[in-house]
């Protein structure tokens, strides 16, 4: 017969392992999991919200294969890897526009080439969020309101002039930062895309909650307050040559993640690409690179 003491122990022993996963966590106190360890039963409603989301954009992407490859070309990323790096050159004098803390040229590229970096951003808590040394000037301003030395060899403007309220003004100031044989290249999502139009509709507040939910990410990191104003290619091109800039060069792209996370929303979107592209090749893009350039 088992002794007393030694059955309270054994029935405490059992109910500990089918409680606690051995060899994880302190002895006798209850181990973290991960929202996908957990239970179904038992998953916060967020969580299990993420997992259908992430199983809609699977599908979704599954679908996109079939389509045309000039259809299916992530504009930021043929900006970051292709247009951006093949405008920069040893020596020049670059102006981030709205780089902030995530700076568009790096560490190593900037020791690599001797450039000189400055920082231009509305907010200086983002410009003091940026990596030790990137910039070697850092000025606050709003890029619609500033006037520049006309000493920048380039000027980067990668998805920042949609946030801008005074395009023009803006253009301005990129004109007036920028040296004879100086140019800028822009990376912007177009007005007449679909998620552009949606965006300006919806409240902000809204709008931040959604990006925070299918981006996986908290609600007051994400999203700034976008205008769209004149962000198309046409009108760009329009606003350059009022101001004496020569269009090097526009890359069109027709693909952006928005609606991947809902597969009946991404088929509705992808019909209006499909239709919008064949009427208007150029102003149906959802986003545009563009480069240009100061006559010497």
């Amino acid at each position: 017969m088992v002794p007393r003491e030694s059955t309270i122990r054994y029935h405490l022993d059992t109910l500990r392992a089918n409680t606690f996963e051995e060899g994880k966590g302190i002895p006798g106190e209850p181990v973290e999991r991960s929202p996908s360890d957990r239970p179904l039963n038992r998953m916060s409603t967020i969580d299990l919200l993420r997992r259908v989301l992430a199983s809609q954009r699977r599908i979704s992407a599954r679908i996109d294969r079939i389509l045309p490859s000039d259809l299916r070309t992530i504009g930021m990323t043929d900006y970051q890897d292709r247009i951006l790096p093949s405008r920069i050159r040893r020596g020049q004098c670059v102006y981030d526009i709205g780089g902030g803390k995530r700076p568009h040229v790096s560490g190593k590229v900037k020791a690599a080439l001797s450039l000189r970096v400055v920082g231009l951003d509305i907010s200086p808590d983002q410009l003091d969020a940026a990596p030790a040394g990137i910039y070697d000037q850092t000025v606050v301003c709003d890029i619609g309101r500033y006037r520049g030395p006309g000493d920048a060899d380039l000027v980067i403007a990668s998805a920042v002039l949609e946030h801008v309220d005074d395009i023009e003004g803006a253009f301005d100031g990129i004109a007036s930062l920028l040296a004879r044989g100086g140019e800028a290249v822009m990376f912007v999502p177009s007005r007449n895309a679909l998620f552009a139009r949606i965006n300006l509709l919806l409240p902000e507040r809204l709008k931040r909650a959604a990006l925070a939910l299918t981006r996986d990410e908290d609600i007051d990191s994400v999203g700034f307050p976008a205008y769209y104003r004149r962000c198309t290619p046409l009108e760009f091109k329009a606003m350059a040559k009022e101001r004496g800039l020569e269009v090097i060069s526009t890359e069109l792209y027709y693909m952006s993640s928005y609606f991947f996370s809902f597969v009946p929303a991404y088929l509705v979107w992808r019909l209006w690409i499909l239709l919008f592209r064949r009427i208007n090749e150029v102003q149906s893009a959802e986003s545009f690179a563009i480069v240009l350039r100061k006559p010497r």
